[in-house]
């Protein structure tokens, strides 16, 4: 949760959604250290879910060339507007999620508990 004035946006489906909530992408290398992080504040504007802050932030230099690639600025809203309401309403608690990094805005479309269902070809 972020700090600030609490306030509710119900979604689309009915569900629900605390703001403001801080969206961080933590990107760790092969040795375990932070590589990048990527912060972003959703709160309410005129009634609707809105960025209000973002920082990125990297020991190393931020790798402009990956982040034009496979960031894109609206993922932290749709993360908040689409993932944590599906993830609610299926009665997961979306603080104990790990948010994808990348395939925005289709892992919002299909949803992140489909991914981990187990495929009857596999099974």
């Amino acid at each position: 949760m972020g700090e600030g004035k609490r306030s509710v946006w119900r979604s689309p489906q009915g569900i629900d959604v605390d703001l403001p909530l801080i969206l961080d992408y933590v990107e760790i290398d092969s040795s375990g250290s932070e590589r990048y992080r990527i912060e972003a504040t959703i709160d309410l504007v005129a009634h609707e879910p809105a960025v209000t802050n973002m920082s990125l932030h990297s020991a190393i230099g931020l790798d402009i060339v990956q982040l034009q690639r496979d960031f894109r600025w609206a993922s932290p809203l749709e993360a908040v507007t689409r993932l944590v309401p599906m993830l609610i309403e299926r009665g997961v608690d979306p603080f104990d999620e790990d948010f994808p990094l990348t395939g925005y805005p289709e892992v919002t479309r299909r949803g992140m508990v489909e991914r981990r269902r187990l495929t009857d070809e596999f099974l």
